[in-house]
């Protein structure tokens, strides 16, 4: 199988559950109203890409282990269509690649020059941080860090763009936030978002 194929059907719509929470293929059934069977098989081929990670479960109900998939990385999937150049790559994204990605897909354009700058700019301070979320809406980004004290941010930062400039505060928080809605998960290494939402 390409790797092109894993992103259409039935595919794509397991790694998007998937790359939420651990889940087996009688859960992913019912939640894509589909038979365990054709599941199965989808994870089959998944897993020959070396996409998934698998983790046997006892099941009291029924005295047998039942498998819980997850993916086994996180994965990059650039195709860049440009004057003089086109190209595709499948990337194994360090936790760098993934907060690129990540800007990258955030549907307002404006906002990719400067998350990026932000992100390069609390680089230096990533030994303390857990986490980095914008709210696009107030224009904030959300540091999660345990040692704030070690952290020498500024309250905003200001960039430059175009004929105009940006402006993005700055909020320290000590725990992940409560509530996420209207919020970009930007960095997030020790996945907290996936954490968080194993716990609802």
């Amino acid at each position: 199988m390409d790797i092109e194929s894993m992103f259409s059907g039935g595919k794509w719509q397991l790694i998007e559950l998937l790359s939420r929470k651990e889940l087996s293929p009688l859960q992913l059934s019912e939640i894509l109203g589909t038979s365990v069977a054709n599941v199965s098989q989808q994870l089959k081929l998944l897993d020959l890409l070396g996409l998934l990670s698998t983790v046997k479960v006892p099941n009291r109900e029924k005295g047998k282990p039942r498998t819980l998939y997850s993916l086994s990385n996180d994965y990059v999937y650039v195709i860049s269509v440009l004057k003089n150049y086109a190209g595709k790559h499948l990337i194994k994204a360090s936790p760098i690649h993934s907060a690129m990605a990540r800007i990258m897909c955030i549907p307002e354009t404006e906002l990719h020059y400067p998350l990026m700058k932000l992100f390069w700019r609390l680089e230096p301070s990533f030994e303390y941080i857990k986490a980095l979320y914008f709210d696009k809406s107030k224009a904030t980004m959300f540091v999660v860090s345990e040692n704030q004290s070690k952290l020498k941010l500024q309250a905003s930062y200001s960039f430059r763009q175009g004929f105009g400039s940006f402006e993005i505060s700055i909020k320290l928080l000590s725990k992940f936030p409560l509530e996420l809605e209207g919020q970009y998960p930007i960095y997030d290494p020790g996945n907290l978002l996936r954490q968080k939402e194993g716990e609802e």
